[in-house]
This record gives C-alpha cells, structure tokens and sequence, in this order.
C-alpha cells in the first residue's frame, strides 16, 4: 500500500541521512517513488545511485522505466541500452526496450529486442507473448501463430495466449478452427469473459444467429455484456428486421462512447436503408469527421448526395471512396 511505501521511504531516508553514499538506499527510495508515481523524484534518487555506483545495469533499467513512465522515450531507449550494454544477460530490459519502441512504431527493432530475449531464455514466456501480439498486429498471422504455438507448449493452459491463438486463426478466417479452439478453452474456463466475447465475434461472423442470440441472452445473464457485445446484438436485431431495437442499441453505446464508428455507421445505414437521407447524411459526415479514411461512409456518402442530384459532391465523395479503397 502507498501507507507502507512511504513507510519504507522513511526508513531509507534515516538511513541516507547517516551515510549519504549508501547507494542501496538511493536505489531503494527510487523504487519507492517510482511506485507511487513521483517520477521526478523517483528520477532525483536513482541518478544518485548511478552516480555512486556507475556499472550497475539495475539502476539503469530504473532509469529507463522512469523515462518510459514520462513519456520520454528516447531517454528511455538510451538508459535500457546502457544496462543491456552493462549487462547483456538482463533479460527483463530486452521487453521494456521492446515496448519502448512499441511507442515510438518501430516494431522492427521491437522484434529485434524480444528475438534477443528469447535467444537468452528461449522459456520467457513474456517476450514470446509480445511478439505474438506484434506479429498479431501486423497481420503476420503465420508469425503469430507459430510464436503462439511455441509459448504453448511452455504455458498450456496460460489463457492469455490461448485467446490470442483464437483471435489469429479467427483473422486468419479460418472460423472453423478458431470456433473449435474457442470453445475447448470455454470448456476449461468457463467464467473467461473474453473467451465468449470472442466467440460471439466468430459466431456472428459465421451468421450463427441462433447461437448469437443464445451466447448474448448468457452474457446478459451474467449481466457482463459491453458496448461490443451490444453493437453485435443491435446487428442481429438489424438482420431480424427489429429497426427499433437496433436503433436503441446504437444510441445506447454512443450514449457511452459518442465516437464509436461502428455504431454512427450502423445508425447510417439504418437510417440510409429506411430513406431518410438527410438523417443518414448527418451520420456518415459525423463518421468521417472523426475518422476521414472510412472508405465505405465516402461511398455511401456519394450514393445519397448522386439520388438528392448533388453531382458535384457525389462525384467527389465517389472519388475519395475509391482513393481509400479501390477494390
């Protein structure tokens, strides 16, 4: 608790107080401010113990983490690599470089940085993690999969990854599998939100709308449904042809999250499917003003502004559409 933390923050105090070199202590109360979030004086204390005792890789990875934690992340990137340089076998600075980089979008030397981790301990579980979740993000679904498999065999019951390998195969479009998968692991945890999320997401995918609706009535149950889970729901009542209910839905999430996409385009297309053009306009410029590279609101953009006989705006509206996506 921060009561027992500004406790020891104290002890170390009296001790520095006595010996003002003890380079342990400075490291201690660094950690101690870190923890509590004093960055700046978490930084004050662990600069003493750089300065005390220079060749000390921990106090650098301190330092790099306090850097991260202010958002300077090339001053974090300089002190991670003192301490890899001081200490090549420090395994957990590779990670926190990685996600150094992370930040900044260099997800080459983020890779870099866990593929060295792994090469010390091929076992670490964390690096395998991320770099699933990096290759996962690049659409390297092949990579992911593979990394996932290898963490896997370390962790078979680490849901996390197991989650993970889902997602991937679900992308993958590979539903059936990734169905498969998702409700082994439903089976073995039963209480995972997230599992069921994301087998709600391949069921919808798959136009299971019996299942759908089942696994939504379950979640609602167990009253843990999300804004996600409601945007899928408002979907199924769309295909149902309930437009009311649909309609609430998407009003209801935006009530919550008013720059929810997927919800201004579902109201948008409702609006645009029941001929209220006007309506469905003020929806997509809504979209657009949030996210102008939604490809598909410029082309349902184009279609009303082509059937009011703005030809000018149409056209250019059709234009940028086929700009974002040409297919």
């Amino acid at each position: 608790t921060n009561e027992n933390v500004q406790e020891h923050i104290n002890e170390q105090k009296k001790i520095i107080s006595n010996d003002e070199e003890d380079v342990v202590s400075h490291y201690n109360l660094a950690r101690s401010y870190y923890f509590i979030k004093k960055y700046d004086l978490a930084e004050k204390y662990a600069r003493r113990a750089v300065r005390y005792d220079p060749f000390n890789a921990i106090y650098y990875e301190l330092l790099g983490s306090i850097a991260f934690a202010l958002e300077r992340y090339g001053d974090a990137i300089t002190e991670f690599a003192i301490a890899i340089r001081i200490s090549p076998e420090l395994i957990s600075v590779y990670l926190k470089l990685a996600a150094t980089y992370e930040k900044i979008g260099d997800d080459g030397r983020a890779i870099s940085s866990l593929e060295q981790a792994i090469q010390i301990d091929r076992f670490y579980v964390d690096a395998l993690y991320q770099l699933a979740k990096i290759y996962l993000r690049q659409r390297e679904l092949d990579g992911s999969i593979r990394t996932l498999e290898t963490l896997l065999k370390i962790e078979p019951r680490n849901k996390n990854a197991m989650l993970m390998r889902v997602q991937t195969y679900s992308l993958q479009g590979s539903y059936y599998y990734a169905q498969t998968l998702a409700e082994e692991m439903l089976t073995k945890f039963p209480n995972f939100a997230p599992i069921r999320r994301e087998l709600l997401r391949i069921q919808f995918a798959q136009q299971q709308w019996s299942e759908v609706q089942s696994l939504l009535e379950d979640l609602r149950s167990k009253d843990s449904i999300s804004s996600e889970d409601k945007l899928i729901e408002a979907y199924l009542y769309l295909y149902k042809k309930n437009e009311t209910r649909a309609r609430i839905l998407f009003q209801e999430i935006l009530e919550k999250e008013p720059k929810n996409l997927d919800a201004i385009m579902g109201l948008a297309v409702q609006f645009l499917r029941k001929g209220f053009l006007n309506d469905s306009l003020k929806w997509l410029t809504r979209g657009l003003e949030i996210n102008s590279t939604l490809g598909r609101a410029h082309y349902l953009r184009s279609s009303i502004l082509f059937r009011q006989g703005d030809y000018l705006q149409g056209d250019l509206a059709i234009s940028r559409a086929l700009e974002l996506d040409p297919a």
